[in-house]
């Protein structure tokens, strides 16, 4: 991490075990380092998806913003977070698909 301050993979693998711990607000908050580093890492954009869908309540909204923008950086496509995000899209009536607009 010293050696490469500015590099958007230190600040995940950050996130991964502070998450891994319990600590959700704190793997959060690096996660969000990790895009201000490279507001185009898809596995940051990925990773908050994740966290915002583990939330109680799941924060659907921003898991479909970044789980959209991880998608479009290259991510590869997550059956769990889709079926979520599918549901959430059923209950308050959007159409199914992530990142569209009712």
């Amino acid at each position: 991490v010293h050696l490469e301050p500015r590099n958007a993979r230190h600040p995940v693998a950050l996130a991964l075990a502070l998450v891994k711990r319990g600590w959700f607000d704190a793997g959060e908050r690096e996660r969000s380092t990790a895009l201000e580093l490279d507001p185009k890492s898809s596995d940051a954009h990925f990773n908050l998806a994740v966290l915002a869908v583990r939330r109680t309540p799941p924060a659907i909204e921003t898991a479909r913003r970044h789980y959209t923008e991880a998608r479009k950086l290259g991510a590869e496509p997550d059956g769990g977070i889709e079926s979520i995000l599918h549901e959430a899209s059923k209950a308050d009536g959007r159409k199914a698909e992530p990142g569209k607009k009712k």
